[in-house]
C-alpha cells in the first residue's frame, strides 16, 4: 500500500484487496467487508505492541496476586519477629 501497488488474495470466502492510489485495503467475508486506510493499518500495527505490553503486565500482576498469600504469611511473621525470619522453600 506504501508504494501505491494493487494487491489482491483470496482463501476460500475471505479475500484482501487494496487500491493503488487511494490506499485503502478492503477484507471480505462472502459479500460483507471492512476498509481500512493505509493510516489505520498503521495505526492497528502500533497498537498491536501496547496490546503486548497490558498483556505482559497483565500476566505479571496474576503471578503476585497469586503469590500474595506467601507474601502476607512471610510479612506477618517478619514484623512481628526480631531476629531474620527464612522464606519457606516452597513459597512464591
Amino acid at each position: 500500500m506504501c508504494g501505491n501497488e494493487q494487491y489482491g488474495w483470496k482463501e476460500g470466502d475471505f479475500r484482501l484487496n487494496t487500491t493503488g492510489s487511494c490506499r485503502i485495503a478492503r477484507f471480505y467475508l462472502d459479500r460483507l467487508y471492512i476498509g481500512l486506510r493505509l493510516g489505520d493499518l498503521q495505526y492497528l500495527s502500533r497498537m498491536f505492541h501496547v496490546v503486548q505490553n497490558q498483556m505482559n503486565v497483565y500476566n505479571l500482576s496474576l503471578s503476585l496476586f497469586l503469590s500474595l498469600p506467601d507474601v502476607l504469611a512471610y510479612v506477618t511473621v517478619a514484623l512481628t519477629s526480631v531476629n531474620y525470619v527464612e522464606p519457606a522453600p516452597n513459597a512464591s
